[in-house]
């Protein structure tokens, strides 16, 4: 059974109450959910773009990642991502959800035995790097390790959003069910869950601003988990941080 550690610090609570105000503002304003077709262009290239660039396996400038045949598939299947998330906002998320989104975001661009399906090898890192004491769990361990943060994400549906999208994002990077692009799942599935709870889709994409602001900032906040006992308290603090300041509350 997963049971993630995280203490509930007053600037965690500072930042919900913030966010919390407008998420009711906008509930009494029964503003009409987004759907993807809904959202602007711009605001969908812009995301994408800077989604690609976060990823593992992106490599030099934004726009030349952009222009290659490479970066066009990942564009599209992000895209296809992004899409199915929106439509798919209003169930619990299963082990094959996992699975699926894997297979729509490395569609092409692996060979199909890791296209979503489990990794076979020992990965390093979630950057594909050899970190100093991280060992990734065992091949053997995934499919229990990954059925377990599902079952937890269900069973704490009554959590706060923020914790559940933090906690779910950050663990299935640490898990590493996947040969590549973990990494840009755990940031696609942490995303599904704020839109599951009736987050803005506005302020739930300019996270991704948030991310790539200060991609250092966001791999040590990562690396700080694991070198604290998986204590997610300062990641979940992160998260929140990045929420506030996506619906321009900081």
């Amino acid at each position: 059974m997963f049971k993630p550690y995280y203490r509930t610090t007053d600037f965690f609570l500072s930042c919900i109450e913030k966010i919390d105000a407008v998420q009711v503002l906008d509930s009494e304003m029964k503003l009409k959910k987004q759907s993807f077709r809904d959202l602007p262009k711009e605001l969908l290239v812009k995301h994408t773009r800077l989604a690609i660039a976060m990823g593992e396996q992106s490599s030099g400038s934004q726009q030349e990642t952009a222009l290659s045949g490479y970066g066009r598939c990942e564009t599209e299947n992000y895209k296809r991502a992004l899409r199915w998330i929106m439509e798919h906002d209003d169930r619990y998320i299963t082990e094959h959800d996992v699975l699926y989104l894997h297979r729509v975001l490395t569609l092409g661009l692996v060979e199909n035995l890791k296209n979503g399906r489990y990794r076979k090898i020992h990965n390093r890192d979630h950057t594909g790097k050899k970190t100093k004491g991280y060992k990734p769990p065992s091949t053997s361990a995934i499919p229990k390790l990954t059925r377990a943060l599902v079952d937890w994400a269900e069973r704490k549906e009554a959590c706060h959003a923020i914790v559940l999208s933090a906690v779910f994002h950050l663990q299935l990077i640490l898990i590493q069910p996947f040969a590549v692009a973990n990494g840009r799942l755990g940031r696609a599935m942490g995303l599904w869950i704020l839109f599951r709870k009736n987050y803005n889709a506005k302020h739930v994409l300019a996270l991704e601003d948030y991310f790539a602001a200060d991609k250092e900032k966001y791999f040590m906040k990562i690396q700080q988990v694991k070198q604290a006992d998986d204590d997610f308290t300062e990641w979940i603090d992160y998260i929140a941080q990045g929420v506030l300041e996506s619906m321009g509350l900081s």
